[in-house]
């Protein structure tokens, strides 16, 4: 096996093993630890960085599109990569 095979095996085994076991586990934090122990209902868990995709520019064509549909306004995608709104 190469490298470039043994990369995007890694790249498999990580999306299809450890994104939906880290899903899981933050929707059980959120359901179990923070609504029902703690009793905040309006907050969630969430991973940072797990669904995120691997390729910048993928990622930027998907937020284009979800501009342009309506899905999310242009200071949404500016407060998901980090930046002030305009």
């Amino acid at each position: 096996m190469n490298r470039s095979t043994a990369a995007e095996m890694s790249d498999q085994a990580f999306r299809q093993a450890i994104v939906p076991t880290a899903r899981l586990f933050a929707e059980y934090l959120t359901r179990d630890a923070i609504g029902k122990k703690l009793g905040w209902h309006d907050l969630e868990f969430v991973f940072t960085d797990v669904d995120a995709a691997a390729n910048p520019m993928e990622e930027a064509q998907i937020q284009q599109i979800l501009i342009r549909t309506g899905v999310l306004t242009v200071n949404e995608v500016r407060r998901m990569r980090g930046l002030a709104p305009v």
